[in-house]
Parts: C-alpha cells; structure tokens; sequence
C-alpha cells in the first residue's frame, strides 16, 4: 500500500489505525465499512460547522464543532486529525482564536489525507 498525502503518522501504511477500528466490529467487517462510508458522507458538514465558527468567531461553536469532529476521529484512532480538532476545541473554550486558521489549514489537509485512506478500505 502506498500512503498518500504527507502526514507524519501511519500506522501500517494508513493515517488511522485500521486494525484498532476493525477489532472493534469483532470480526463484522461490513459494519465497519458501512461505519466508514458514513463518516465520509458526514465529515464536510463537521468541517462546515467548523469553517463557519471560525469565520464568524463564534468560539462556542468553533469548541462545539471542533469537539464532534474529535470524537468522530476517535473512532477511528486517527490521532493526527484527533490532535488538530482538540487544538480547535481548546481555543473556542478559551475564546482565543488565534491561530485557528493554521490549525484549521492543517485539519482540512489530515481529513483528505485520512479520507483517501478510507476510500482505499471501502
């Protein structure tokens, strides 16, 4: 398998841990699949909400938007997307949000990285 994208962390050549994820289904790989092509058809409207907070600095909604998107990575033990969203989350609670436009640069290029991988699963 080739990785694409320049992240820093791949677990057996995939930005998440795939094996991690799949252990959870016990074997039910097609509910895992259907897991993943769920997240694909869901992640934009996170980024949206995110994008949206973040252009109208509303720190509420950057913390909120950013802490659904970190839960929904974490089920895939996707940690450089997790990390990112954390970083948003913290500075929407802190109302300080300088600084969100490189993390969310950052975000944008680990969720295309992370979502060409779980084409590849699919």
């Amino acid at each position: 398998m080739t990785t694409k994208g320049n992240s820093k962390e791949f677990i057996n050549g995939y930005p998440f841990d795939r094996d991690a994820f799949f252990a959870n289904f016990h074997g039910m790989t097609d509910l895992g699949v259907k897991v993943i092509t769920n997240f694909i058809g869901t992640v934009p409207g996170m980024m949206t909400a995110i994008n949206t907070a973040i252009s109208e600095k509303n720190s509420k909604n950057l913390e909120i938007s950013a802490h659904t998107l970190k839960g929904a990575v974490s089920h895939f033990h996707a940690e450089p997307c997790r990390r990112l969203a954390e970083a948003l989350e913290k500075l929407g609670k802190s109302g300080d949000l300088k600084g969100c436009e490189n993390i969310l640069a950052e975000l944008r290029h680990e969720i295309q990285v992370l979502l060409e991988a779980m084409l590849e699963v699919k």
